[in-house]
């Protein structure tokens, strides 16, 4: 990798380098280059630093850099010149606007289940496990617009649906009450944990 990155720098042709690390000629090999949940976030982001290194060249990479603060430390500490972070901005299609305002707090984080990639590359949209509106823009708009009346709302559940649902209902501006027999909300994720 890095004897390739130097010949190409060398030969005068090339503006930048796009790193990416590994072989996509099967499934278990696509998950070393593009990591799923439980993995190592930014495996690949000090080789990539290395490669820039080694050429001097503008340098991007891509691979489950999946926060605004692993971002934000491959370019300040200079392994990188931009980050790409392709399935973080499916899970919030508004990172850059909401870092822009001075929201990182409110970004929906990638959690990588990758459920984005498996609907892809089955032929189906690029539906996002962490966040419903993506891919159902049409229908399901991520910017929620206010009610015209305000409303009570009673949410049965306090799983990933009922929470999602409840959170919708409160940013409309409705009054929002959620029931839920356990003790902690998360519904059946909490038996993943």
């Amino acid at each position: 990798g890095l004897e390739i990155s130097k010949r190409l720098a060398a030969s005068g042709m090339v503006d930048f380098l796009n790193v990416i690390r590994g072989r996509i000629h099967t499934d278990p090999a696509m998950t070393d280059v593009i990591p799923v949940q439980g993995m190592k976030s930014a495996p690949h982001l000090d080789f990539a630093g290395e490669v820039k290194k080694a050429t001097g060249m503008p340098t991007f990479h891509a691979a489950r850099i999946p926060d605004v603060a692993t971002a934000r430390h491959a370019v300040a500490s200079g392994l990188l010149d931009m980050v790409g972070m392709t399935r973080a901005h499916m899970a919030d299609p508004h990172i850059v606007k909401k870092i822009m305002e001075g929201r990182e707090d409110d970004i929906r984080p990638c959690v990588g289940a990758t459920y984005c990639l498996d609907r892809i590359y089955q032929a189906g949209e690029a539906l996002c496990i962490h966040n419903a509106a993506t891919g159902r823009e049409l229908t399901m708009p991520h910017q929620i617009t206010p009610a015209e009346t305000r409303k009570k709302v009673v949410i049965v559940g306090a799983g990933p649906g009922g929470l999602e649902a409840a959170r919708v209902a409160a940013e409309r501006g409705h009054d929002v009450t959620v029931f839920e027999a356990a003790a902690e909300p998360g519904g059946q994720v909490r038996l993943t944990v």
